[in-house]
């Protein structure tokens, strides 16, 4: 059995180093609902990076896509 596509979340592509083509990525919090306090985690730079290099491996695929769908929630204020 082959698996052609996989919706995971931050912990399964990171910690398991899933090959991928392409990377969709919706926006950098690490949430479904927020709190009221404000203390909502979200993607550093650094993890947002290193899930970026995951797209596309050497020797795989001749490119590999990272696609944000909501670009101004990743700018800092």
């Amino acid at each position: 059995m082959v698996i052609n596509k996989v919706v995971c979340t931050t912990t399964l592509m990171q910690g398991v180093n899933l090959p991928a083509k392409n990377i969709i990525t919706r926006n950098p919090n690490l949430f479904i609902k927020a709190k009221s306090a404000g203390d909502n985690p979200k993607l550093t730079g650094y993890e947002f990076s290193n899930l970026r290099g995951r797209a596309g491996r050497l020797m795989n695929d001749f490119v590999g896509r990272s696609i944000v769908l909501d670009e101004p929630a990743f700018e800092d204020a």
